[in-house]
């Protein structure tokens, strides 16, 4: 049977690094300090017929109470959710415009994939699988993990076998499916690392207008809602408060009491001076430069 994600030999992963300026050797070294042996293979989810958790459209009605200043949210064009598997991503993009270019903007470091339509991923101690590697050594490590999982072979996962028929990547499940994919890698429950800022920028900025950007991390909570409140600051900074807009995506997507942490001192430290940023409004400049 044909295997969707077209597996690559670990050589050919090796070799693929190398020619982004890596070697066999520090690959390996790399590796080592982040080991795949402390990684578990996880189920994501399992939910195959509703909208994947934390699903939320900038179009959604926002609970106004406290007279936000809801200026430019509606036209922001951007949803965001847990990680979707094959059959809810088809739910999922019902729900958004059709005459749109979407864009599916995947936030998770730790590899990841799916089996049979089913997200899996690998689990590190710690939520930190994959952290310290680099974007390149982030998805040669992805890639050689999938190409790991033979088809036919049954495997257990935490208790239940599965016997695989297809695995493949998400970049080949939204690709498959003519949307366009960004990855930008950024630990769990850390903040985006000044380059992955820098990749995100400049994966965005330019877009054509009719786009309709779709962010999603694991659970669709931390890394989802930082960086649809970036998109909005690149937006709308220079007409609406910092505070305003922090508060209006915690809000959109009803996670007051889910994550506490979405208005840590680490957190609003790193928005004040993306606001700042995104206030200047000069894109073609990267963040890890700004007031440098």
């Amino acid at each position: 049977m044909k295997k969707t994600f077209k597996l690559i030999p670990f050589l050919l992963v090796l070799i693929s690094f190398s020619l982004f300026g890596g070697s066999v050797s520090t690959l390996a070294l790399q590796y080592n300090e982040v080991p795949i042996s402390e990684q578990i293979l996880v189920f994501d989810n399992n939910n195959t017929n509703r909208l994947p958790n934390n699903f939320r459209k900038s179009t959604d009605p926002v609970d106004n109470s406290t007279n936000l200043n809801l200026s430019g949210l509606k036209e922001l064009n951007i949803s965001g959710s847990q990680q979707f598997s094959k059959f809810n991503l088809e739910l999922l993009k019902k729900q958004l415009p059709s005459d749109k270019n979407l864009v599916f903007i995947d936030l998770r470091q730790e590899s990841h994939g799916f089996i049979n339509g089913l997200p899996i991923s690998w689990e590190g101690d710690g939520d930190k699988a994959n952290m310290g590697l680099s974007y390149n050594q982030v998805i040669a490590r992805n890639n050689a993990q999938l190409a790991k999982i033979k088809i036919g072979e049954p495997l257990t996962i935490k208790n239940t076998t599965i016997v695989p028929k297809e695995v493949y990547s998400e970049e080949t499940l939204i690709k498959e499916n003519n949307n366009q994919y960004i990855r930008i890698p950024v630990t769990d429950t850390k903040l985006p690392t000044p380059e992955m800022v820098d990749l995100f920028v400049s994966s965005v900025a330019n877009l054509p207008e009719n786009s309709w950007l779709h962010f999603h991390c694991k659970e669709g909570i931390g890394r989802t809602t930082t960086f649809m409140t970036m998109f909005d600051m690149m937006k709308n900074a220079k007409t609406v408060p910092l505070n305003d807009i922090v508060l209006r995506q915690i809000k959109l997507a009803n996670l007051e009491d889910k994550e506490k942490g979405l208005e840590s001192s680490n957190r609003m430290a790193f928005y004040n001076k993306f606001y700042a940023y995104a206030k200047n409004g000069d894109f073609t400049k990267k963040f890890s430069e700004f007031n440098n």
